[in-house]
């Protein structure tokens, strides 16, 4: 039986025993489940199981075919459930509220740029630090819009990067200033809206900061399809 490591395609001959068993690819030391290729019918390329499409070609395959049906039914479980990737209802709620209040900081900042770029009422020193803090906006925000983007969608896989820890970090450190901010600027029922909102968004932000963590742990060996990785 011919199998093909979904990484890099190497093929393999393995006896049927092997099916549903997890090995090792010698040539790029992915970890995968052994499932039966599947063969173009164009160019006769032997794929993974789980390809939507001909990696050489780019032929589609007919989904739940006579010749596949049977690998996706017997998928393994582990490499198919993604139930532990799914946010409860209620923090998929107050995600999507903060990736809307994500989308506004980033036009906010994005204005703040373009207006004090062309602004000459103020000092050029004032404008250059009203500058660089839209643009922190704008680059610590829609980055964690797209962190939340992933959060909520578990089908797409998360990955560790610098600039995404810069991001989480950086949103932080920017909720804590708001809350500073506004237990020092502002008085009476303002000032205690004001802290509501910062608190509940330092909180949100340390939550999102945990979660993001752990998905990239949980999808350290998870390979997204083809048709998620266009989309």
């Amino acid at each position: 039986m011919k199998t093909v490591c979904p990484n890099c395609h190497q093929e393999y001959e393995v006896s049927e025993d092997y099916i549903q068993k997890e090995i090792s690819c010698e040539n790029c030391s992915h970890d995968f489940f052994v499932n039966k290729a599947k063969f173009c019918s164009d160019c006769g390329v032997a794929n993974p199981a789980q390809c939507f499409e001909c990696y050489s070609c780019h032929h589609p395959f007919q989904l739940l075919s006579a010749n596949n049906s049977q690998n996706w039914a017997t998928r393994d479980k582990k490499t198919n459930d993604r139930s532990k990737a799914e946010l409860s209802i209620l923090m998929r709620v107050i995600a999507s509220i903060f990736r809307l209040g994500c989308m506004l900081a980033v036009i906010k900042g994005g204005a703040g740029v373009f207006f004090n770029i062309f602004s000459m009422d103020v000092s050029f020193g004032t404008r250059l630090g009203h500058i660089i803090v839209n643009v922190c906006l704008v680059v610590v925000y829609g980055r964690l819009e797209q962190i939340l983007f992933i959060l909520t969608h578990p089908d797409k896989k998360a990955i560790q990067t610098l600039y995404a820890q810069l991001a989480l970090i950086g949103s932080l450190i920017l909720s804590i200033i708001g809350l500073v901010y506004s237990s020092i600027a502002r008085t009476g029922a303002e000032r205690f809206i004001h802290l509501l909102a910062s608190f509940f968004a330092l909180f949100v932000t340390y939550k999102i900061f945990q979660l993001w963590n752990e998905r990239c742990i949980m999808d350290e060996n998870f390979t997204e399809d083809d048709i998620t990785k266009k989309r």
